[in-house]
């Protein structure tokens, strides 16, 4: 049989190109399960449940840990493996193996922008509670959500430059999207410290130990803010400090918070490749054109809608106990949230995709509407 090694080649390249935008898939083989989280939709609270499960049965401490901010995004530390440990092509066979279950949870895009501003973007200094402030990487973590914050801010005042737009109208758009690509280091950061854990397999667990890990790795990632090694970016960051660039350390979030409307048009100015994953397209980030799931859930339904996927995968019963328990909730502050027509046309527009595929209504950001 002769092989045609342009159809492999172009085979491989279709599969990685659509593969890699899945940023994180969570697999759990002892129940034929992939999960797809998507930031800002129920995603911490679906970890912890994956988490529940792999260990097969009720650990109070364990429990009692998973009842954090951060502790859930361990999942390697508790035996359930994700897809930077495969290849594309171990990855593909898994999607289109017909015995794993394929299942996302996704959220109204609206409201998924909402609760993005009130957790990290509107008030940065409330991203965690004052009684969470006493572990290290508690600190670290909130260091870092003022430090992303200020650096959107940068990126607002500097563009609302006239001198800026001109000049940067005159370069290679790609280069505009370098720093944006940039701004959601979160993921970056996991995979350059955070793989360095071992994956846990035994059923016994030093809390104190992982916990002393979590803190070292985010004292390592969000204390040490240098220039890129690329020099694509490097001369980009001496484009931007030559042209006025803001000092990101000198703004200050409490007298110059950043609006709803900034937050939205920054948002909406950008390229849906180039995005946070926090603010991405659903679809986007989903594969969606590429994927076939077995079941897609909506945040709204949260607890009708996972009881579905536990009794597909026949979850034993202990594991719906912990199903109405709220977790990592980021809607605490609903202040300066404040929706206008053309606000909503404009999200609309570059979220056409996600409204469409999950059946959201274009005027639901009128609260009365779904």
């Amino acid at each position: 049989m002769k092989i045609n090694y342009l159809d492999n080649y172009l085979d491989c390249w279709f599969k990685k190109k659509y593969l890699a935008t899945l940023t994180w898939v969570l697999i759990l083989p002892k129940y034929k399960l992939l999960y797809v989280p998507i930031p800002k939709a129920a995603c911490t609270k679906l970890r912890t449940l994956l988490i529940l499960l792999k260990r097969g049965y009720e650990d109070k401490e364990l429990e009692k840990f998973l009842n954090t901010t951060l502790a859930p995004f361990y999942n390697w530390e508790f035996g359930i493996s994700d897809n930077h440990r495969l290849g594309y092509q171990k990855l593909y066979e898994l999607f289109y193996n017909s015995d794993y279950f394929k299942f996302a949870f996704v959220r109204n895009p609206y409201e998924r922008l909402e609760s993005m501003y009130a957790y990290r973007i509107g008030f940065p200094q409330l991203f965690l509670d004052a009684s969470q402030t006493t572990k290290d990487y508690y600190l670290y973590m909130q260091r870092q959500a003022v430090y992303f914050a200020q650096q959107i801010k940068a990126e607002i005042n500097w563009h609302s430059s006239k001198f800026v737009k001109t000049f940067f109208s005159q370069i290679d758009s790609t280069i505009n999207s370098i720093f944006s690509n940039q701004i959601g280091t979160s993921i970056l950061l996991r995979d350059q410290y955070m793989k360095k854990f071992p994956l846990q397999e035994s059923e016994t667990y030093d809390y104190k130990v992982i916990e002393q890990r979590i803190s070292e790795s985010f004292k390592k990632a969000y204390t040490n803010k240098n220039y890129p090694d690329n020099f694509s970016l490097r001369l980009y960051e001496k484009i931007k400090r030559t042209l006025g660039y803001s000092d990101i350390e000198t703004i200050d979030l409490e007298k110059n918070p950043i609006s709803f409307e900034e937050f939205i048009n920054f948002v909406c100015n950008q390229n849906p490749k180039c995005m946070d994953v926090h603010w991405q397209p659903q679809t986007l980030q989903l594969s969606w054109d590429f994927i076939k799931y077995d079941f897609i859930g909506h945040m709204e339904n949260f607890e009708q809608d996972i009881r579905y996927v536990f009794k597909r995968i026949n979850a034993p019963e202990y594991i719906y106990n912990f199903v109405k328990e709220k977790q990592n909730s980021s809607q605490k502050q609903g202040k300066g949230i404040f929706w206008t027509d053309e606000l909503a046309e404009k999200v609309y527009i570059k979220y056409k995709a996600d409204f469409e595929a999950f059946g959201y209504n274009k005027m639901s950001y009128k609260k009365n509407i779904r």
